[in-house]
This record gives structure tokens, C-alpha cells and sequence, in this order.
């Protein structure tokens, strides 16, 4: 059908129409199509403004129906007077959109509408967003936000796309479109993660919990998805503490709703929450809740996950024999499951344990394993992240040039899959090799990377790390001053 074609303009109502303020979707969005259809076709231009303003007119769904139908002086009519006011230019945007496809369409380019709508309008749409005076906190305001947002991502500009998205959050807040505000919020905080932005996942995820909260009982899920998610942020952060908080309201409305599943996934994150903060006795406690837990619900997966985390503890209360023992134990459970990626990171911390007792070789022997066990899965992170483990083992056993090699081959294989986290793993690692040769300057060469990107992406634990290891090589190369200048940033940092 020839109107098919025009997808693009359904495309741009999806981008533009948010839900009117009282947050209701539309009840019949196909008795409002009828409505504005008899308003048009009435001359009637108060009854369109009025069934664009009102609850039951908001949503993108009716012009998606007036596009279906044929009805695209309707769909124009109605979108036009959606984003007029303020946003006069947009208006004449969707205009210049809607002529594109219709243009496209005549010349058979039907399969091509969609793209070329996309390609030939960004440029003009973002000038004319900028363009576009701010004005107070309004349903325009929103769809400009949106849009720009939209236009940003295909521009491949992601942090100001996300910044948009949120300020189309706030401005629902503001206007008390609540659940609209909280479902903005949600996806900007989406966006940002996608980038590796923990800084603004963070800013969007908590505005998010906060409209959330105000919503008392309707909003314990939410309140409880949230929570649990803003904490891993806040975890990779640095702030443990924070996390656990965080957590802990999670995990208490998923008590009250009865939702074990989600009530054992919790307790198994508080757990290694607690790990990190050094409270081992109730990381186990909370752990072997978990793990009872989830056995009892016959979260077979879950409970051999739980187990491996209740290894990790194990060996670090010292007690690397028992450690072993449940890693093995976690690992034969994860094997009969078919967890074969759990299963290689079992074996690949059972070569840890390994190397930190400094039996080199048999850490060898399991990274071997786990090596051969990701690369049948055709991993590249997980073979990157052995081939570094085997790097350092071989470092320790003085063989340089092969821990330089593996490396290599490690820092290729991140790259290569955009994996940053490990690749700057393999950077310090690398820095460190480079130090021990006493090639300095190329040790902190790398070690500049490593800053950067962790100053880039707020993750100011990381950072601290990086700075503290950085000021060690700078001691090293008798470099005192930059020494100390590192040594105090990473102090800052805590």
C-alpha cells in the first residue's frame, strides 16, 4: 500500500507524542482517530486542539491509526497542532518529513523511505531544535527534548542524546507526568550505561527512583527494579556502602510482594556487596541465604552461581583448600547445567587461587582449560581475559617476552570486541611489565590511557587504582614530584 511507505511519519509521531499530563495512555485510540477524522473533515478546529490536549488524544498510537487509514491530511493536522506553540519550526520539520516520504514514495523508493527520511532530515531537525526558543516546562517542550535526543543518537553524539532524554525526564516531572518521568528516566539511564557513562546512568536512574518512591504502593516494583539496578552502578563506583543501602530497600519490597526469585538474586548481590567492604562474615551469612533459597525454589542455575560466589569468600578468609573445594563443587553443578561460560570463569578462578599461592604452573594447567573451554564457545572477552591471566603467571615465572606476547594477542581481542574494562585491565598489566624492564616512559604512556579513561567515565574507584599504580612507577623512575601529585589524587579519591 502506498501509505505504508510513509512509516516515516509514524517514526516521527512515535519520537514526538509523549503522554499528556494525568499519565493515562489512550483508553480507544481508534474512537479518538474517529474524532479527529469528524473534527477535520467538520472544519471544527477547536474539537482537533481539544482532542489534542486532552488525556485520551496523547498518544503516538492515533496518528500511527490516521497514517494506516489513509488519512495523512488527519496525521499532518494532528501532529502540527501537537508540536505547534513554541515549536512552530517543528512543525514545519514534520512537514518537510512527510513531503520527503511522499516523494520517495512516487518514485518507488518505498523500502528506502524510512532511511532517507532519517539521512536528509537530521542536519535540518537539529538546527531547527536549537533554533527553537526554551520556554517554560511543557508537553511541546517534552516532544522537542525527545526529539533532539533521537536526532543526537543518529549523529552519534551519545552523551548529548542522553542529556536531552533527561531533560525531557525532568520536564515531565516537572508537569507531573510521573510515570512518564520515570519510564524517560529509565531509558536515559539505559542510554548512558550502553556508553559506559556511569556518571549519567546514575543522574537519570535516580531521578527515576525518586518519582518512583512518591509513588507509595503503585510504585514498590518499580521502586525495587530501580534500586537493585542504580546499585550495581553505584557498586562499579566505588560506593559499596551506598550499593548495599540501595540493595537493602530492594531487597525488602521484594519481601513484601513475595517475590522469592527476586528476593534470592538480591541476597547473592548483597553478598558480594559485602565483600567488597570486607565484612566476610556477613557476606557468607547473606550468601548461604541466597543459596538456600534459591535451591529451595529450585533455581538450580542461580544456587551454582551463589556457590561460586561463596568460593570467592571462602578464599579470601584464607582458607584456599575450602575454597577450592566449593569451586569444584559450583563447577560440577554449572558443567551439569550446561553454564559452560560459568563454568570457564570457575575454572579461570580456581587458577587464580592457584597463581596467588604461587603454584604458577598448575595455574597454568586451569587457565589452559578455561582457555580451551572459551574459545569452543567462541568468547573473545573470555579468551582475552585468560590469555591475560596466563601473562601474569608467565610474568611471575620471569618469562617476559611470552607475558608480553599474551598480552598482545589480549589487548587485540578487547579492542576488537569494545570491551574498555579489560582492556585497560591488560594496559595496567602491560604498564607493569614495562616497569619491571625499566621502560618507564612507555609504562606510563600506557598508564595515561588507563587515567583517562577512567577520569572519562567517572569511575572513580578504578581511577584510584590506576593513580596509586601510576604514582609506583613515577617512585620507580625517580620521579618524585609526579609521584606525589598521583599519590594525592588517588588520597582524594578515597
Amino acid at each position: 500500500m502506498r501509505y505504508r511507505t510513509l512509516l516515516g511519519l509514524v517514526l516521527l509521531a512515535w519520537i514526538l507524542l509523549p503522554f499528556a499530563p494525568g499519565e493515562a495512555a489512550p483508553a480507544d485510540p481508534e474512537k479518538v482517530a474517529d474524532e479527529v477524522i469528524a473534527a477535520l473533515d467538520g472544519g471544527d478546529d477547536e474539537a482537533l486542539a481539544a482532542l489534542v490536549r486532552s488525556d485520551k488524544g496523547g498518544g503516538w498510537g492515533v496518528t500511527d491509526i490516521l497514517v494506516g487509514r489513509g488519512r495523512l491530511d488527519a496525521a499532518r493536522a494532528y501532529m502540527k497542532l501537537a508540536v505547534g506553540g513554541e515549536s512552530e519550526a517543528m512543525a514545519r520539520y514534520v512537514e518537510g518529513a512527510a513531503q520527503t516520504a511522499e516523494t520517495a514514495a512516487a518514485r518507488g523508493r518505498a523500502p528506502q523511505v524510512l532511511g532517507l527520511v532519517r539521512k536528509q532530515a537530521w542536519d535540518e531537525a537539529l538546527e531547527l531544535l536549537e533554533a527553537a526558543p526554551a520556554g517554560p516546562p511543557s508537553i511541546p517542550r517534552i516532544m522537542l527534548e525527545k526529539l533532539k535526543s533521537h536526532v543526537l543518537k543518529a549523529q552519534k553524539q551519545g552523551g548529548a542524546s542522553v542529556d536531552a532524554l533527561h531533560a525531557a525526564a525532568e520536564t515531565s516531572r516537572v508537569l507531573g507526568c510521573g510515570v512518564q518521568a520515570m519510564g524517560l528516566y529509565y531509558q536515559a539511564g539505559r542510554a548512558a550505561l550502553g556508553l559506559h557513562d556511569l556518571a549519567r546512568t546514575e543522574r537519570s536512574w535516580k531521578g527515576a527512583l525518586v518519582v518512583s518512591r512518591s509513588k507509595g504502593a503503585a510504585g514498590a516494583p518499580y521502586v525495587a527494579e530501580i534500586a537493585s539496578r542504580l546499585a550495581n552502578v553505584v557498586d562499579e563506583r566505588g560506593r559499596h556502602r551506598e550499593g548495599l543501602a540501595l540493595n537493602r530497600e530492594a531487597l525488602a519490597m521484594y519481601r513484601k510482594m513475595g517475590n522469592r526469585q527476586a528476593e534470592a538474586a538480591i541476597l547473592s548481590n548483597t553478598g558480594v556487596q559485602l565483600v567488597y567492604l570486607g565484612a566476610l562474615g556477613e557476606a557468607e551469612t547473606a550468601l548461604k541465604a541466597a543459596h538456600a533459597l534459591q535451591v529451595e525454589i529450585g533455581d538450580a542455575k542461580s544456587a551454582a552461581t551463589t556457590l561460586g560466589s561463596l568460593g570467592t569468600v571462602a578464599d579470601m578468609k584464607g582458607d584456599t583448600d575450602g575454597a577450592l573445594a566449593i569451586h569444584a563443587e559450583s563447577l560440577a553443578a554449572k558443567k551439569a547445567l550446561g553454564l559452560l561460560p560459568h563454568a570457564a570463569r570457575t575454572i579461570t578462578s580456581m587458577g587464580q587461587i592457584r597463581w596467588r599461592r604461587g603454584e604458577y604452573d598448575a595455574a597454568l594447567t586451569r587457565y589452559e582449560e578455561a582457555l580451551a573451554l572459551h574459545k569452543q564457545l567462541g568468547n573473545k572477552p573470555g579468551v582475552g581475559f585468560v590469555l591475560g591471566r596466563q601473562a601474569e603467571a608467565h610474568l611471575e615465572l620471569g618469562d617476559h617476552k611470552r607475558a608480553d606476547k599474551l598480552l598482545a594477542q589480549a589487548q587485540a581481542l578487547f579492542e576488537e570486541t569494545g570491551s574498555d574494562g579489560e582492556r585497560m585491565h591488560v594496559l595496567r598489566a602491560r604498564a607493569r611489565l614495562r616497569g619491571r624492564d625499566s621502560a618507564f616512559d612507555e609504562a606510563l604512556s600506557l598508564m595515561a590511557v588507563v587515567v583517562a579513561h577512567y577520569t572519562e567515565t567517572n569511575n572513580s574507584n578504578l581511577l584510584c587504582g590506576a593513580l596509586q599504580q601510576r604514582s609506583g612507577i613515577e617512585c620507580d623512575a625517580g620521579r618524585f614530584e609526579p609521584a606525589a601529585a598521583s599519590a594525592s589524587r588517588a588520597l582524594d579519591l578515597g
